[in-house]
């Protein structure tokens, strides 16, 4: 019997982001032009093609790249990572990251265990983005999460649809109590809408589940 890498390819993996989706991804990135880029999983390139300069490079594990075994640091590590192994990308892009990174992932894949080893990492999230592609054929929501290393948050929230034209819906920041995050009474990403809070006693941004809170704290 032959035994498969952990890190090698499903089906569930090879679920390609439209361009025109990837392109509107990439400017949530708060990006100099003089940075450096990695897409750490290239699929069909549609991340890789369209960073703002030739400082890049690329990894695909159908192409002999494996980016969990890489070792090199990058200003930005940007990609639609594999829904079957979201713990290993996600921390292996926040090594390999200097400024931050862009990950596109099941909502639920974030939780607040790794919300939370991430900020002891130094980073910090700037902004989510809920994603709809209907060509993809599947009901769970995916957001793409941008971090920054050593930063102070925006924490804004806003959703975009391959087809939508409609403006993107924005949330603001929740201020929650403080003992929702003091007393680890924190929520995972389960809910049909998610954000991000901030207590007011530590400052620290933990998920929650907006439907807990006023619907008025929604633009």
């Amino acid at each position: 019997m032959t035994n498969i890498p952990k890190h090698s390819h499903s089906d569930r993996d090879k679920i390609y982001t439209p361009e025109p989706i990837a392109k509107q991804l990439i400017t949530r990135i708060p990006f100099s032009i003089c940075n450096s880029w990695c897409d750490p999983c290239l699929g069909s390139g549609v991340f890789f093609n369209n960073f703002p300069n030739e400082n890049r490079e690329w990894f695909e594990i159908d192409k002999g790249k494996d980016f969990l075994t890489a070792n090199g640091k990058w200003d930005w590590c940007v990609t639609n990572i594999p829904f079957s192994q979201p713990k290993e990308f996600i921390f292996k892009m926040a090594e390999c990251s200097i400024k931050g990174f862009g990950v596109l992932c099941l909502a639920n894949s974030m939780t607040a265990t790794r919300l939370k080893k991430l900020e002891s990492m130094g980073f910090v999230v700037d902004s989510v983005t809920c994603v709809y592609i209907k060509d993809w054929g599947f009901g769970y929501r995916t957001d793409f999460y941008v971090f920054i290393k050593d930063g102070v948050p925006t924490r804004f929230t806003t959703l975009i649809s391959e087809k939508s034209k409609e403006e993107p819906r924005w949330f603001k920041p929740i201020a929650i109590p403080m003992s929702d995050c003091c007393n680890s009474r924190v929520s995972n990403y389960r809910a049909e809408y998610s954000s991000f809070a901030t207590c007011q006693k530590c400052g620290k941004t933990i998920s929650v589940h907006e439907r807990e809170y006023p619907y008025e704290n929604k633009i």
